[in-house]
C-alpha cells in the first residue's frame, strides 16, 4: 500500500488516476504534475521508487491546494463574503442562489425549508 498525500492508494494503478482521486486535482492538473516531474504518463504506482512518491508529495504540497486545504479555502471564502456584508454573503446565509439565478419558479433544492443554518 502506498500513500500520497496522506491517503492510500492502490498499487496497480496508474499514477494519473492515483492523482485525480484528491479533490482539487483535476486531468489536465494530474497531467501537469506529472510532465514537471518527469514521470511516465503510462506508469503505475508501485512501480515508482519511493523518491519520486516523497518528491510528488512535496511538489503537491507546495504548488495546489488540495483535499481538506481547499475546503479550509472555500469556507474561508465564503464566510468572509458573510462578514463583510456583500450581497453574495447574504444570498449564502439565506441559502439562495449566488449568482443571480431565478427563485420564483426554480432554485427548489436552494431554496428548501428545513435547511440547518451552517456556521461558516
Amino acid at each position: 500500500m502506498y500513500y500520497i498525500l496522506n491517503q492510500p492508494i492502490k498499487s496497480n494503478q496508474l499514477i494519473l488516476r492515483a492523482l485525480m482521486q484528491f479533490k482539487g486535482i483535476s486531468y489536465k492538473t494530474a497531467l501537469l504534475i506529472i510532465a514537471q516531474l518527469n514521470l511516465g504518463k503510462k506508469c503505475f504506482v508501485h512501480k515508482l521508487p519511493k523518491y519520486k512518491i516523497d518528491l510528488l508529495n512535496k511538489f503537491v504540497k507546495q504548488f495546489f491546494l488540495v483535499n481538506a486545504d481547499l475546503t479550509q479555502f472555500h469556507y474561508k471564502s465564503i464566510s468572509k463574503l458573510i462578514l463583510i456584508g456583500s450581497y453574495k454573503g447574504f444570498r449564502h446565509r439565506k441559502f439562495l442562489p449566488v449568482r443571480g439565478q431565478r427563485t420564483r419558479s426554480n432554485a427548489e433544492t436552494r431554496r428548501a425549508q428545513n435547511k440547518t443554518f451552517k456556521k461558516f
